[in-house]
């Protein structure tokens, strides 16, 4: 104590020095790790600004051209698209109402006859053997409507979807002959001459929304049913025909049916010993060949195919495309 009293003043230093010095270490600490923090940001921006570079090429004169071409690429893509959807929409119809139910009682008329005058290739005869196919009297391929009188919509817009109609069922009921079907039981069509009045007839035929392809403002759709009867092969042989997509038809729904099997007759019941064991032992059974008592008799039936069948029709719009999306210039 006396060393301090003798020298105040250098102790009173010592003592600041000291302080001083803690002070320095406390900055010298908190400055060390606001830097390693730091140099831990930097690191990770240059970590995420090398990922970046990769990922999204700086927009160079190369890149900008290899961008367009690439959207070039697409656009031409879409249109291939496009006109692959369409194939088979673009039909030739016409609005004049005489030419248009012409054309609808000359299906009718030439069906019929084709119907009546129907032959199948005999592969043992070599030659066509003739084969009418079964349909009612006064039938008219889903146009009963216009069978004996042919009286116009007045709409301009009905007339061009029954020359359509005229045009889709036509290709159908062709490839329904090619296949040989023992008949043609029903043919029914979507009455568009009074949807485009705003009419619903009552019992017309509406395919189910809930099988429909139809899409408001992107996909239209041409709906038929149609009925016929025959063996396996016939509905196999109309499927593969409709399946080469010549027009854009495509199955929506599909139901077979057998008939009913024919009603047995309950034999007499027998009592005498001679009707409970027939001709036991006569020669007669005996001389039966028992390979053609055990060969089973398998005959194909007849069933009958319910099919509700839909044209389709893509309806792109026009503007449609890729350029002017994503272009690197676009803001």
């Amino acid at each position: 104590m006396s060393a301090i009293k003798k020298n105040p003043i250098l102790f009173s230093l010592l003592i600041v020095a000291s302080l001083l010095s803690i002070a320095g270490l406390y900055f010298a600490y908190n400055a060390s790790g606001q830097l390693a923090e730091a140099q831990k940001n930097a690191s990770d921006t240059r970590s995420r600004l090398n990922d970046l570079l990769q990922v999204s090429p700086a927009p160079s004169a190369d890149n900008i051209q290899i961008a367009k071409r690439n959207v070039e690429e697409l656009d031409h893509a879409l249109r291939e698209i496009r006109r692959d959807l369409q194939r088979g929409s673009k039909m030739s119809l016409s609005s004049d109402g005489v030419s248009v139910m012409a054309g609808i009682q000359q299906f009718i008329s030439e069906s019929r006859q084709r119907a009546v005058n129907h032959e199948r290739f005999n592969m043992a005869e070599q030659d066509g053997v003739p084969m009418p196919i079964a349909i009612a009297e006064d039938f008219a391929f889903g146009f009963e409507d216009y069978a004996q009188e042919a009286t116009m919509p007045d709409s301009a817009s009905a007339i061009l979807l029954l020359d359509k109609q005229r045009q889709i069922l036509e290709y159908v009921i062709n490839l329904v002959m090619d296949a040989n079907p023992h008949s043609i039981d029903s043919v029914e069509r979507e009455h568009v001459e009074a949807a485009t009045i705003g009419k619903n007839q009552s019992g017309s035929y509406r395919i189910d929304p809930a099988v429909s392809a139809r899409l408001p403002g992107a996909i239209d759709t041409v709906a038929l049913k149609i009925i016929f009867s025959g063996y396996s092969r016939s509905l196999r042989h109309f499927l593969n025909a409709l399946a080469s997509f010549d027009l854009p038809i495509v199955v929506r729904s599909l139901a077979v049916t057998r008939p009913e099997a024919p009603v047995r007759k309950k034999a007499p019941k027998k009592n005498s010993l001679e009707e409970i064991f027939g001709n036991f032992g006569d020669d007669s059974s005996a001389s039966l060949d028992p390979k053609n008592i055990m060969t089973p008799v398998i005959s194909e039936n007849i069933s009958r195919f319910t099919l509700d069948l839909e044209f389709i029709e893509i309806v792109l719009d026009e503007e449609l495309s890729i350029s002017g999306m994503g272009d690197p210039n676009a803001p």
